[in-house]
């Protein structure tokens, strides 16, 4: 119970079961007594990294009963203290900035100070999610363990713990803390645990991380039984669904995790992949721009919308959004790689592979740089052999690059090999390559036709 002012007297901290709907429920102590109305639930802002995993504090915020007898008195509600002194004071602070983009160090610091008065599992827990929301994957890890050696049948530490290892990439360890948060708490109260679905959402997202999509599609159904309002949820088993081709199912799961959270940038990035999936480039503009206006330093999605706009011949534009992308983030290789298309369909062929090389410096297994790069070699420097190697080495990244097997097959064909290209034309065709399909179909691809 802090003695300082919170924003709009929330001043009680609790770690109950809440879901929406209980504002104004009473609030009783161990021995039944009235001691405060439930004000609000944890925060659900998302996070604009792209990460599939959330931290949760599992702290609640209520009014004390004093208050309320004060106002319907009449007398002026004041808070007792303008300065914090005991740690629930610096804990309901740093609750009230918990989730709060760019308020992080201010919970941390908070925190740290409520810490050298008394541990206790809600301050690692608030230390946690804010070491997580600036990318401190370890630190999140050891606040944690903290936590576990406080109470070591605290779900919400296995939870958090789970995101943490996910984030570092220990998807496996990520599972087992997870389950373990769910075997904690009592199967028959996952009706009324949000918290529980949090541990299946982000359970779905390290079993994405595995390669194991129908698994996490299964976690995340659960995790939308139990709170079909959490968004991220829909977000995990949208990702999930993109990994196995399901292109309606994850562009309707990124559209529901947006109707519920119109500001979860990661999901207008995703939608925007997808819809340059469905060929809908004009809005994969759309969701990429609103991607940008909420989180400028989102690098991918200057990216994403770089792609768009090469597949709409809008080149100069590719590229500015790209050389933003790649001055944001350095490493990002997909960025690159559309660097080097859009180069390549403005003639800049020798800045446009030494994109491409970069690509593939960072990430050696881009299918999309070796398919640019094999395209500059074939329609620029007339290297066939060179573009071929490309192409196969695309191919074996992606095997359902239908592109890639068109160009692969016009580079034989230009090498004599016909029976080789018409073979490659026809996988091109089974992966959905209208235009060649219908090229078989004409008198230009009777020669084709009759191998």
């Amino acid at each position: 119970n802090a003695e300082v002012g919170i924003d709009q007297g929330y001043q009680l901290l609790y770690d109950n079961k809440t879901v929406a709907g209980m504002s104004g429920g009473v609030l009783l102590n161990a021995d039944g007594q009235l001691v405060g109305l439930h004000g609000r639930g944890e925060r659900n802002e998302q996070s604009s990294s792209g990460k599939e995993f959330v931290m949760k504090t599992g702290v609640n915020q209520g009014v004390p009963i004093t208050y309320y007898n004060l106002f319907d008195s009449g007398v002026p509600v004041v808070a007792t203290s303008g300065d914090p002194k005991t740690a629930d004071d610096y804990l309901a602070m740093a609750n009230a900035s918990s989730g709060i983009k760019g308020r992080q160090q201010t919970v941390i610091r908070l925190v740290d100070q409520a810490l050298e008065i008394q541990a206790s599992v809600a301050a690692h827990s608030l230390r946690a999610r804010a070491l997580g929301e600036i990318g401190d994957y370890k630190g999140a890890l050891n606040e944690s363990n903290f936590a576990l050696q406080i109470d070591p049948r605290s779900s919400r530490a296995y939870s958090n713990r789970c995101a943490a290892k996910s984030s570092l990439g220990d998807h496996q360890g990520a599972i087992d803390d997870c389950s373990m948060a769910i075997e904690i708490d009592p199967k028959d109260s996952l009706k009324i645990n949000p918290r529980i679905a949090i541990a299946y959402s982000n359970k779905c997202g390290a079993k994405t991380g595995l390669g194991d999509h129908q698994g996490a599609i299964g976690d995340c159904n659960m995790a939308i039984e139990i709170d079909p309002k959490y968004a991220l949820s829909y977000y995990n088993r949208a990702n999930a669904k993109n990994f196995l081709e399901d292109v309606q199912g994850a562009f309707s799961d990124y559209s529901k995790a947006l109707e519920i959270d119109s500001g979860f940038v990661a999901a207008y990035n995703n939608r925007c992949m997808i819809r340059i999936k469905r060929n809908d480039n004009i809005g994969a503009i759309d969701d990429c721009s609103k991607a940008i206006e909420l989180d400028p330093s989102l690098a991918l999605a200057y990216s994403n919308r770089c792609a768009a706009r090469l597949n709409l011949g809008k080149y100069k534009q590719s590229i500015d959004d790209c050389s933003k992308a790649v001055e944001l983030d350095p490493a990002l290789a997909l960025a690159y790689s559309n660097l080097c298309g859009a180069k390549h369909n403005l003639g800049n062929n020798k800045s446009g592979i030494k994109d491409c090389d970069k690509a593939l410096e960072i990430d050696n297994r881009s299918a999309i740089a070796y398919y640019n790069r094999g395209n500059i070699k074939l329609l620029a420097l007339n290297d066939y052999q060179g573009a071929i190697s490309d192409y196969v080495k695309a191919l074996e990244i992606d095997p359902r690059m239908a592109l890639a097997y068109n160009n692969l097959g016009y580079a034989k064909a230009l090498l004599g090999d016909l029976h080789g290209a018409c073979a490659d034309y026809k996988r091109a065709i089974s992966f959905g390559f209208q235009l060649r399909a219908n090229w078989l179909n004409s008198k230009d691809g009777d020669w084709c036709r009759k191998l």
